[in-house]
């Protein structure tokens, strides 16, 4: 376990860490729920429990999480944008079914 923290006390070894454990968690969560589509096995579900366990897990905290994550968090919001726009252009047809 020490050499592990030792190891993320490298800003790109952090950085890279906590990225690969949320996109890998969030792929086996896929996973999951294509294997047993309920719905409480949803991926959004299903991944932030996952991580929050490693998190515990490795006695890290949240803000070690985000701060090797920012990225991933910045990018939701052009994300969302993205997929806002053609929501909002087909309200009409949406409506209507």
């Amino acid at each position: 376990m020490a050499l592990l923290h030792q190891i993320l006390a490298e800003p790109l070894a952090h950085l890279l860490f906590w990225s690969v454990v949320t996109i890998g968690l969030y792929g086996v969560a896929k996973r999951l729920y294509g294997k047993w589509p309920r719905w409480w096995l949803t991926p959004l579900a299903v991944a932030p429990i996952l991580i929050a366990a490693v998190i515990l897990g490795l006695r890290g905290s949240y803000q070690d999480y985000i701060h090797g994550t920012k990225w991933l968090v910045l990018l939701l919001g052009p994300a969302t944008v993205a997929f806002g726009v053609p929501i909002y252009e087909q309200r009409a047809l949406i409506r209507r079914h």
